[in-house]
């Protein structure tokens, strides 16, 4: 059965208004993830841990690879990508929150790999890295905190931080699949309370896709009952796709 017209215009409302929410100010955010700090790992913990690792497992960390996770948080993700990297290479963490970036130092100390991965604090609308510094980018529930507008900020800084072929891996909640009653549930809760609900769902698979990277993978997977796409891609050079 279609949506009449009313239906179609509230969809539009909903729709426009999450995305209005979900481009807070990015200092705002910074001061609610300083708050959340002592306490992410333990609201993380689980499912949300077991994707993002699939994430990075999808992404395939190999020896002597840099690379680069936006958004690192507490430092488990950095971590699981080390394994991978070994100590032929390096793996760099950005987080917006002071309070992330120092429970992630804490934790990369006692790893005692502290000389193979580093963080920093900053903003992934500008990273503070050179052109073509890492072999791959890895964000997970991270891109969709951002508006559509910043998002594509991100994306193209993602681009330029790569080098020519790396990869990028993004775990995102995503707007595929079956309208539920969990779904509806889930943005009734974002657009009410953004600020302890931030994500929002978008088509992380899309939004790689038309920023010039190749899909390697795509999987729709499923936390706490709301779709989560994990993607990676490959850059490809814009202008010869």
């Amino acid at each position: 059965m279609g949506l009449d017209a009313d239906d179609a215009n509230h969809g539009k409302t909903r729709d426009t208004e999450a995305r209005e929410i979900a481009s807070r100010p990015r200092e705002e955010a910074r001061e609610a993830y300083n708050r959340l700090s002592r306490i992410y790992d333990f609201l993380t913990s689980g499912a949300e841990e077991r994707i993002r690792n699939q994430g990075i497992d999808l992404l395939n960390p190999s020896r002597g690879e840099f690379i680069l996770e936006m958004g690192c948080g507490t430092g488990k993700g950095l971590l699981r990508i080390a394994e991978g990297t070994g100590k032929e290479g390096h793996v760099s963490g950005i987080d917006i929150s002071e309070g992330m970036i120092e429970i992630a130092s804490g934790r990369i100390s006692r790893s005692g790999l502290s000389e193979y991965i580093s963080v920093t604090r900053g903003d992934a609308v500008n990273l503070p890295y050179d052109n073509e510094s890492f072999d791959a980018v890895f964000m997970s529930f991270t891109l969709e905190l951002f508006s559509e507008e910043d998002m594509a900020k991100v994306i193209g800084e993602c681009r330029r931080v790569l080098k020519p072929g790396g990869r990028i891996g993004v775990v995102s909640m995503s707007k595929k699949g079956e309208e539920t009653l969990m779904r509806k549930a889930y943005l009734w809760a974002h657009i009410r309370f953004p600020k302890y609900v931030d994500c929002r769902p978008i088509y992380a698979e899309k939004t790689i896709s038309d920023s010039g990277f190749g899909i390697i993978h795509s999987r729709l997977e499923r936390i706490y009952g709301l779709p989560v796409e994990i993607v990676t891609g490959v850059k490809r050079e814009l202008g010869k796709e």
